[in-house]
């Protein structure tokens, strides 16, 4: 989908009700990430939430998925973007999270540090309104979570908070760390299988590709994801970045246009950007 067309399908969602997230899918290094902080900022900025009381702007809050471990990480992002703004934690402004104890959250900035203490952040995040949030998603492949327990979370925000949720993701990759765990374990599982069929046995021993799809077909995300998904997720929009179009901003935000290598870049466009096609490039 092209970016114009892409934009117009952002800001669509985003003035709709709707009870369901909506994903932007495509391969690792394609730009997804800037397409949301550059391409998009202004039609997810310029937003508003239309209530009974009237228009507002909505408030914006970004989480990455890299490494998370416990829905309880991703309460802990929304609380303290929900108390102190986008520029909290991961972004900017010398803001971040202290500790990893789940009954606590301390925030700091210079010498400035407020702890806030709770028995649960479920049942903090309950007292914080978020409502018409949008709250913008990134790497969801690569959390540490079971990929059905994120998006169980994900529905709870959609259904129950009124959030909009903007997901970026390479799906193609969902669901694999949480297979690689416990490999072991899951091939002794998948061998017992194997071995009620004798067309997975070849010379006494257990056939490697058979084995892996044997593994796959009992624990990868497939059946249960699909089931999932579609609760959740309303819309997928497949993005391959337009070169053609990119090009230019990502040089001038770089090198900048007027210096002598963001002109050169520039001179040689047209041949940079055969070569990309040529090699299939689209990072």
């Amino acid at each position: 989908m092209k970016i114009d067309e892409l934009k117009q399908v952002v800001s669509s969602y985003l003035k709709e009700f709707t009870d369901y997230a909506i994903m932007i899918d495509g391969e690792w290094g394609c730009g997804k990430t800037y397409l949301l902080e550059n391409e998009l900022k202004s039609t997810i900025d310029g937003e508003v939430a239309r209530t009974q009381e009237g228009s507002k702007r909505r408030k914006k809050i970004y989480i990455s998925m890299y490494g998370i471990t416990t829905t309880d990480e991703i309460s802990k992002e929304i609380i303290l973007q929900s108390l102190v703004g986008e520029n909290s934690g991961i972004v900017s402004k010398g803001l971040r999270i202290l500790g990893s104890v789940v009954s606590s959250v301390s925030i700091s900035s210079g010498d400035t540090s407020v702890g806030i203490k709770t028995e649960t952040l479920a049942e903090l995040i309950k007292n914080i309104n978020i409502d018409n949030c949008i709250i913008c998603v990134d790497d969801l492949e690569r959390s540490h979570l079971p990929v059905t327990e994120v998006l169980g979370y994900f529905n709870y925000l959609v259904e129950h908070c009124n959030c909009k949720m903007i997901i970026l993701a390479n799906e193609s990759e969902i669901g694999k760390y949480y297979l690689s765990k416990n490999l072991e374990s899951k091939y002794q599982i998948s061998t017992i299988f194997l071995g009620k069929d004798n067309s997975a046995k070849k010379d006494n021993a257990l056939n490697k590709k058979s084995l892996d799809e044997m593994t796959n077909e009992l624990f990868g995300r497939d059946s249960i994801y699909k089931l999932t998904r579609e609760k959740v997720i309303g819309r997928t929009i497949r993005y391959e970045p337009e070169m053609k179009i990119i090009f230019d901003s990502v040089v001038d935000r770089l090198f900048k246009k007027d210096t002598l290598y963001g002109s050169f870049l520039l001179q040689e466009k047209e041949d940079i950007l055969k070569w990309m096609a040529e090699e299939d490039c689209k990072t």
